[in-house]
């Protein structure tokens, strides 16, 4: 259980993964947002639903170390091209890689 601390705490993890999720807020203009580097480690948002299946589309819903130096990289690749999560497509074939990590 978390407990509630009156100091922000920073982790200095060596990998985060977010998979699973739904990310699928038409009203938001950015679904996720990445922090500070801290450990110099990628954040992996892989195997994750978008909405869509265009690469700029699902990159543009991350706020990360493509938007600044100072904030950490994500890896959103792959990710489902379907609600049920049943389908999923690789980012890093396609020719936007050149903003695709290597993980």
């Amino acid at each position: 259980a978390f407990l509630t601390n009156t100091q922000s705490t920073s982790l200095n993890l060596k990998r985060t993964l977010v998979r699973g999720n739904i990310f699928d807020n038409k009203n938001a203009t950015v679904e996720v947002a990445i922090g500070m580097k801290r450990a110099d480690n990628p954040i992996v948002l892989a195997n994750n639903y978008w909405g869509t299946s265009d690469p700029f589309d699902v990159l543009a819903r991350v706020r990360d170390g493509r938007q600044s130096m100072s904030w950490e990289l994500a890896i959103v690749s792959p990710i489902y091209t379907d609600i049920q999560m049943t389908n999923s497509t690789d980012l890093r074939n396609h020719p936007s890689n050149y903003m695709l990590p290597n993980g």
